[in-house]
Protein backbone atom coordinates (compact mmCIF):
# COMPACT_ATOMS: atom_id res chain seq x y z
CA UNK A 1 0.00 0.00 0.00
CA UNK A 2 2.91 2.33 0.71
CA UNK A 3 4.17 1.78 -2.82
CA UNK A 4 0.74 2.55 -4.23
CA UNK A 5 0.41 5.68 -2.06
CA UNK A 6 3.78 6.99 -3.21
CA UNK A 7 2.79 6.55 -6.86
CA UNK A 8 -0.52 8.30 -6.26
CA UNK A 9 1.16 11.22 -4.54
CA UNK A 10 3.74 11.61 -7.28
CA UNK A 11 1.08 11.53 -9.98
CA UNK A 12 -1.11 14.01 -8.12
CA UNK A 13 1.81 16.40 -7.60
CA UNK A 14 2.76 16.10 -11.26
CA UNK A 15 -0.79 16.73 -12.45
CA UNK A 16 -1.18 19.63 -9.99
CA UNK A 17 1.90 21.43 -11.27
CA UNK A 18 0.91 20.70 -14.85
CA UNK A 19 -2.57 22.13 -14.28
CA UNK A 20 -1.27 25.08 -12.30
CA UNK A 21 1.25 26.05 -14.95
CA UNK A 22 -1.24 25.55 -17.79
CA UNK A 23 -3.97 27.55 -16.05
CA UNK A 24 -1.54 30.33 -15.12
CA UNK A 25 -0.36 30.68 -18.70
CA UNK A 26 -3.96 30.60 -19.93
CA UNK A 27 -4.98 33.18 -17.32
CA UNK A 28 -2.14 35.52 -18.24
CA UNK A 29 -3.05 35.28 -21.93
CA UNK A 30 -6.75 35.92 -21.23
CA UNK A 31 -5.95 38.77 -18.82
CA UNK A 32 -3.51 40.43 -21.19
CA UNK A 33 -5.88 40.33 -24.15
CA UNK A 34 -9.01 41.30 -22.23
CA UNK A 35 -7.38 44.06 -20.16
CA UNK A 36 -5.96 45.58 -23.32
CA UNK A 37 -9.42 45.62 -24.91
CA UNK A 38 -11.04 47.10 -21.80
CA UNK A 39 -8.35 49.79 -21.51
CA UNK A 40 -8.85 50.77 -25.15
CA UNK A 41 -12.61 50.88 -24.61
CA UNK A 42 -12.21 53.20 -21.60
CA UNK A 43 -9.86 55.44 -23.58
CA UNK A 44 -12.32 55.57 -26.47
CA UNK A 45 -15.11 56.45 -24.07
CA UNK A 46 -13.25 59.39 -22.49
CA UNK A 47 -12.15 60.60 -25.92
CA UNK A 48 -15.75 60.45 -27.16
CA UNK A 49 -16.99 62.41 -24.14
CA UNK A 50 -14.21 65.00 -24.60
CA UNK A 51 -15.03 65.40 -28.30
CA UNK A 52 -18.73 65.86 -27.56
CA UNK A 53 -17.98 68.38 -24.81
CA UNK A 54 -15.73 70.34 -27.14
CA UNK A 55 -18.45 70.44 -29.78
CA UNK A 56 -21.06 71.59 -27.26
CA UNK A 57 -18.83 74.29 -25.79
CA UNK A 58 -17.69 75.60 -29.15
CA UNK A 59 -21.29 75.78 -30.36
CA UNK A 60 -22.21 77.68 -27.20
CA UNK A 61 -19.25 80.08 -27.56
CA UNK A 62 -20.02 80.73 -31.22
CA UNK A 63 -23.62 81.43 -30.27
CA UNK A 64 -22.55 83.95 -27.62
CA UNK A 65 -20.11 85.65 -29.98
CA UNK A 66 -22.84 85.88 -32.61
CA UNK A 67 -24.98 87.73 -30.11
CA UNK A 68 -22.34 90.39 -29.69
CA UNK A 69 -21.71 90.55 -33.41
CA UNK A 70 -25.36 91.03 -34.35
CA UNK A 71 -25.79 93.83 -31.82
CA UNK A 72 -22.50 95.59 -32.58
CA UNK A 73 -23.25 95.55 -36.32
CA UNK A 74 -26.44 97.59 -35.99
CA UNK A 75 -25.85 100.50 -38.36
CA UNK A 76 -27.43 103.17 -36.18
CA UNK A 77 -25.21 102.23 -33.22
CA UNK A 78 -22.13 102.42 -35.44
CA UNK A 79 -23.04 105.87 -36.70
CA UNK A 80 -23.84 107.22 -33.26
CA UNK A 81 -20.64 105.87 -31.68
CA UNK A 82 -18.61 107.36 -34.54
CA UNK A 83 -19.98 110.80 -33.65
CA UNK A 84 -19.46 110.19 -29.91
CA UNK A 85 -15.83 109.04 -30.27
CA UNK A 86 -14.74 111.28 -33.16
CA UNK A 87 -17.00 114.38 -33.15
CA UNK A 88 -14.52 116.46 -35.15
CA UNK A 89 -14.55 113.97 -38.01
CA UNK A 90 -18.12 112.65 -38.04
CA UNK A 91 -19.98 115.54 -36.46
CA UNK A 92 -21.06 116.04 -32.88
CA UNK A 93 -23.77 113.77 -31.54
CA UNK A 94 -27.23 115.27 -31.31
CA UNK A 95 -29.24 115.57 -28.13
CA UNK A 96 -31.37 112.57 -28.97
CA UNK A 97 -28.45 110.27 -29.90
CA UNK A 98 -28.41 108.82 -26.39
CA UNK A 99 -32.10 107.87 -26.51
CA UNK A 100 -31.73 106.45 -30.02
CA UNK A 101 -28.65 104.44 -29.01
CA UNK A 102 -30.36 103.21 -25.86
CA UNK A 103 -33.47 102.09 -27.72
CA UNK A 104 -31.40 100.46 -30.46
CA UNK A 105 -29.20 98.65 -27.93
CA UNK A 106 -32.18 97.44 -25.90
CA UNK A 107 -33.86 96.21 -29.08
CA UNK A 108 -30.68 94.37 -30.01
CA UNK A 109 -30.24 92.55 -26.70
CA UNK A 110 -33.92 92.10 -25.82
CA UNK A 111 -34.12 88.57 -27.31
CA UNK A 112 -31.04 87.62 -25.29
CA UNK A 113 -32.55 86.57 -21.98
CA UNK A 114 -29.19 85.73 -20.39
CA UNK A 115 -27.81 89.28 -20.66
CA UNK A 116 -27.80 91.07 -17.30
CA UNK A 117 -26.57 94.46 -18.48
CA UNK A 118 -24.93 96.01 -21.55
CA UNK A 119 -22.41 98.85 -21.67
CA UNK A 120 -21.85 100.92 -24.78
CA UNK A 121 -18.45 102.58 -24.45
CA UNK A 122 -16.66 105.13 -26.58
CA UNK A 123 -13.14 104.81 -27.91
CA UNK A 124 -11.71 106.02 -24.58
CA UNK A 125 -13.63 103.47 -22.50
CA UNK A 126 -16.23 105.91 -21.16
CA UNK A 127 -19.75 104.55 -20.82
CA UNK A 128 -22.15 106.24 -23.20
CA UNK A 129 -25.17 103.95 -22.74
CA UNK A 130 -25.95 101.56 -19.90
CA UNK A 131 -28.97 99.24 -20.12
CA UNK A 132 -30.76 97.67 -17.18
CA UNK A 133 -29.27 100.13 -14.71
CA UNK A 134 -31.49 98.56 -12.06
CA UNK A 135 -29.51 95.30 -12.28
CA UNK A 136 -27.08 95.14 -9.38
CA UNK A 137 -24.01 93.09 -10.21
CA UNK A 138 -21.99 91.63 -7.34
CA UNK A 139 -19.20 93.89 -6.06
CA UNK A 140 -16.68 91.27 -7.22
CA UNK A 141 -17.66 91.99 -10.82
CA UNK A 142 -16.54 95.07 -12.73
CA UNK A 143 -16.52 95.74 -16.44
CA UNK A 144 -13.14 95.09 -18.02
CA UNK A 145 -12.33 96.39 -21.46
CA UNK A 146 -10.48 94.08 -23.87
CA UNK A 147 -6.74 94.63 -23.93
CA UNK A 148 -5.51 97.20 -26.43
CA UNK A 149 -3.37 94.58 -28.14
CA UNK A 150 -6.32 92.17 -28.54
CA UNK A 151 -7.12 92.37 -32.23
CA UNK A 152 -10.16 90.10 -32.06
CA UNK A 153 -13.46 91.82 -32.80
CA UNK A 154 -15.55 89.52 -30.61
CA UNK A 155 -14.40 87.88 -27.38
CA UNK A 156 -15.61 86.21 -24.21
CA UNK A 157 -13.74 87.25 -21.08
CA UNK A 158 -13.75 88.10 -17.37
CA UNK A 159 -15.40 84.99 -15.92
CA UNK A 160 -16.41 85.42 -12.27
CA UNK A 161 -18.27 82.92 -10.06
CA UNK A 162 -20.22 84.54 -7.22
CA UNK A 163 -22.94 83.03 -5.02
CA UNK A 164 -23.48 80.10 -7.37
CA UNK A 165 -23.81 82.27 -10.49
CA UNK A 166 -21.22 82.43 -13.26
CA UNK A 167 -20.85 85.86 -14.88
CA UNK A 168 -18.84 86.70 -17.99
CA UNK A 169 -18.47 89.40 -20.62
CA UNK A 170 -19.29 89.32 -24.30
CA UNK A 171 -17.11 91.97 -25.91
CA UNK A 172 -17.72 93.30 -29.41
CA UNK A 173 -15.76 95.97 -31.21
CA UNK A 174 -17.97 98.57 -32.92
CA UNK A 175 -16.60 99.56 -36.31
CA UNK A 176 -17.61 102.38 -38.58
CA UNK A 177 -16.09 102.53 -42.06
CA UNK A 178 -13.50 100.00 -40.91
CA UNK A 179 -12.48 102.12 -37.92
CA UNK A 180 -12.95 101.26 -34.27
CA UNK A 181 -15.39 103.74 -32.76
CA UNK A 182 -16.45 101.99 -29.56
CA UNK A 183 -16.91 98.78 -27.64
CA UNK A 184 -20.00 96.85 -26.61
CA UNK A 185 -19.58 94.95 -23.32
CA UNK A 186 -22.46 92.72 -22.26
CA UNK A 187 -22.44 90.98 -18.89
CA UNK A 188 -24.09 87.60 -19.36
CA UNK A 189 -24.93 84.49 -17.37
CA UNK A 190 -22.62 81.56 -17.97
CA UNK A 191 -24.83 79.01 -16.26
CA UNK A 192 -25.39 77.08 -19.48
CA UNK A 193 -21.66 76.64 -19.88
CA UNK A 194 -21.39 75.62 -16.24
CA UNK A 195 -24.14 73.04 -16.76
CA UNK A 196 -22.23 71.60 -19.72
CA UNK A 197 -19.01 71.18 -17.77
CA UNK A 198 -20.82 69.84 -14.70
CA UNK A 199 -22.49 67.13 -16.77
CA UNK A 200 -20.25 64.08 -16.32
CA UNK A 201 -22.44 61.55 -18.11
CA UNK A 202 -20.30 58.64 -19.24
CA UNK A 203 -17.55 59.40 -16.73
CA UNK A 204 -18.81 57.56 -13.67
CA UNK A 205 -18.91 58.99 -10.16
CA UNK A 206 -15.42 60.46 -10.15
CA UNK A 207 -15.50 61.99 -13.63
CA UNK A 208 -14.83 65.66 -14.22
CA UNK A 209 -14.67 68.11 -17.11
CA UNK A 210 -12.10 70.90 -16.80
CA UNK A 211 -11.89 74.01 -18.96
CA UNK A 212 -8.67 75.96 -18.49
CA UNK A 213 -6.74 78.96 -19.76
CA UNK A 214 -3.02 79.61 -19.48
CA UNK A 215 -2.07 81.60 -16.38
CA UNK A 216 0.95 82.07 -14.17
CA UNK A 217 4.61 81.97 -15.07
CA UNK A 218 5.40 78.33 -14.35
CA UNK A 219 5.24 75.43 -16.80
CA UNK A 220 1.80 73.87 -17.38
CA UNK A 221 0.06 76.35 -15.08
CA UNK A 222 -3.51 77.43 -15.72
CA UNK A 223 -6.70 78.91 -14.31
CA UNK A 224 -10.19 77.46 -14.56
CA UNK A 225 -12.51 79.17 -17.03
CA UNK A 226 -15.50 77.78 -15.12
CA UNK A 227 -15.52 76.30 -11.60
CA UNK A 228 -14.54 72.59 -11.59
CA UNK A 229 -17.41 70.43 -10.40
CA UNK A 230 -15.28 68.43 -7.93
CA UNK A 231 -13.42 71.36 -6.40
CA UNK A 232 -15.21 74.70 -6.98
CA UNK A 233 -13.25 76.31 -4.13
CA UNK A 234 -10.17 76.26 -6.38
CA UNK A 235 -11.80 78.64 -8.85
CA UNK A 236 -9.71 81.75 -9.33
CA UNK A 237 -6.49 80.08 -8.24
CA UNK A 238 -3.55 79.11 -10.41
CA UNK A 239 -3.04 75.35 -10.67
CA UNK A 240 -0.47 73.12 -12.32
CA UNK A 241 -1.31 70.05 -14.39
CA UNK A 242 0.81 68.61 -17.17
CA UNK A 243 -2.21 67.33 -19.11
CA UNK A 244 -3.83 70.77 -19.20
CA UNK A 245 -0.50 72.29 -20.17
CA UNK A 246 -0.35 69.95 -23.16
CA UNK A 247 -3.93 70.88 -24.13
CA UNK A 248 -3.06 74.59 -23.96
CA UNK A 249 -0.15 73.86 -26.31
CA UNK A 250 -2.56 72.38 -28.85
CA UNK A 251 -1.92 68.70 -28.14
CA UNK A 252 -4.68 66.07 -28.23
CA UNK A 253 -4.00 62.80 -26.41
CA UNK A 254 -5.15 60.32 -23.76
CA UNK A 255 -3.07 59.32 -20.74
CA UNK A 256 -3.88 56.47 -18.38
CA UNK A 257 -1.55 57.49 -15.56
CA UNK A 258 -1.75 61.26 -15.13
CA UNK A 259 -1.52 63.02 -11.76
CA UNK A 260 -3.97 65.92 -11.78
CA UNK A 261 -3.95 69.24 -9.90
CA UNK A 262 -5.49 67.54 -6.84
CA UNK A 263 -2.79 64.89 -6.71
CA UNK A 264 -5.15 62.12 -7.89
CA UNK A 265 -4.02 59.57 -10.45
CA UNK A 266 -6.48 59.78 -13.34
CA UNK A 267 -7.16 58.62 -16.85
CA UNK A 268 -7.50 61.81 -18.90
CA UNK A 269 -8.20 62.89 -22.45
CA UNK A 270 -7.09 66.43 -23.22
CA UNK A 271 -7.33 68.64 -26.29
CA UNK A 272 -7.42 72.32 -27.29
CA UNK A 273 -10.91 73.78 -27.25
CA UNK A 274 -10.31 75.78 -30.40
CA UNK A 275 -11.08 79.20 -28.89
CA UNK A 276 -8.77 81.78 -27.32
CA UNK A 277 -6.14 79.17 -26.48
CA UNK A 278 -8.40 77.42 -23.97
CA UNK A 279 -7.77 73.78 -23.11
CA UNK A 280 -10.25 71.00 -22.33
CA UNK A 281 -9.57 67.95 -20.17
CA UNK A 282 -11.96 65.09 -19.40
CA UNK A 283 -10.84 62.78 -16.61
CA UNK A 284 -11.87 59.88 -14.40
CA UNK A 285 -9.94 58.50 -11.46
CA UNK A 286 -7.75 55.55 -12.30
CA UNK A 287 -9.31 53.42 -9.55
CA UNK A 288 -12.80 53.81 -11.01
CA UNK A 289 -11.68 53.63 -14.63
CA UNK A 290 -9.96 50.30 -14.12
CA UNK A 291 -12.43 48.83 -11.66
CA UNK A 292 -13.73 46.46 -14.40
CA UNK A 293 -10.19 45.12 -14.75
CA UNK A 294 -10.01 44.34 -11.03
CA UNK A 295 -13.35 42.54 -11.23
CA UNK A 296 -12.17 40.66 -14.30
CA UNK A 297 -9.01 39.60 -12.48
CA UNK A 298 -11.03 38.19 -9.59
CA UNK A 299 -13.29 36.29 -12.00
CA UNK A 300 -10.35 34.82 -13.93
CA UNK A 301 -8.58 33.81 -10.69
CA UNK A 302 -11.75 32.15 -9.38
CA UNK A 303 -12.34 30.25 -12.61
CA UNK A 304 -8.73 29.04 -12.77
CA UNK A 305 -8.77 27.86 -9.15
CA UNK A 306 -11.99 26.01 -9.90
CA UNK A 307 -10.40 24.35 -12.94
CA UNK A 308 -7.39 23.26 -10.88
CA UNK A 309 -9.62 21.84 -8.15
CA UNK A 310 -11.73 19.89 -10.65
CA UNK A 311 -8.56 18.75 -12.38
CA UNK A 312 -7.16 17.38 -9.11
CA UNK A 313 -10.32 15.40 -8.47
CA UNK A 314 -10.23 13.94 -11.98
CA UNK A 315 -6.51 13.22 -11.71
CA UNK A 316 -7.09 11.36 -8.44
CA UNK A 317 -9.40 8.85 -10.09
CA UNK A 318 -7.18 8.76 -13.15
CA UNK A 319 -4.11 8.00 -11.05
CA UNK A 320 -5.90 5.13 -9.33
CA UNK A 321 -6.86 3.64 -12.68
CA UNK A 322 -3.36 4.21 -14.00
CA UNK A 323 -1.60 2.63 -11.02
CA UNK A 324 -3.81 -0.50 -10.87
CA UNK A 325 -1.79 -2.47 -13.52
CA UNK A 326 1.44 -1.32 -11.90
CA UNK A 327 0.26 -2.59 -8.54
CA UNK A 328 -0.74 -5.93 -10.06
CA UNK A 329 2.69 -6.26 -11.60
CA UNK A 330 4.27 -5.28 -8.29
CA UNK A 331 2.28 -7.98 -6.45
CA UNK A 332 3.17 -10.59 -9.07
CA UNK A 333 6.83 -9.70 -8.84
CA UNK A 334 6.80 -10.09 -5.05
CA UNK A 335 5.00 -13.43 -5.37
CA UNK A 336 7.66 -14.76 -7.78
CA UNK A 337 10.41 -13.54 -5.54
CA UNK A 338 8.89 -15.29 -2.57
CA UNK A 339 8.57 -18.47 -4.64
Amino acid sequence: MRFQARIWVKLLVFVFFLLAISMTVLGVVIWSFTSDQITKQIQRQTFTVATLKRSQLRLYINDELSRGQLTANRVQLQQIMARVSFPDEYGRNSSDDYDRAYDDLVTGIQPLSEIFVAHLLDINGNTFVLTNSSVVLPPEYDIQLPADDDEREFTLSHFVFVDGILYFQINAVILFQGRRVGTLCMVASGMRMLTMTNDTTGLGDSGSVVLGVAAGSGPNTFQFVVPPVKSPSLYGTIQRWDAMGHALEGVTSTETNSVNYLGDTVLVTYMPLGYAGWGLAVMITQSEAFEPLVTLGHIIAGVLVGFVFVGLIISYFFSRAFTAPIMALHVATISLAVG
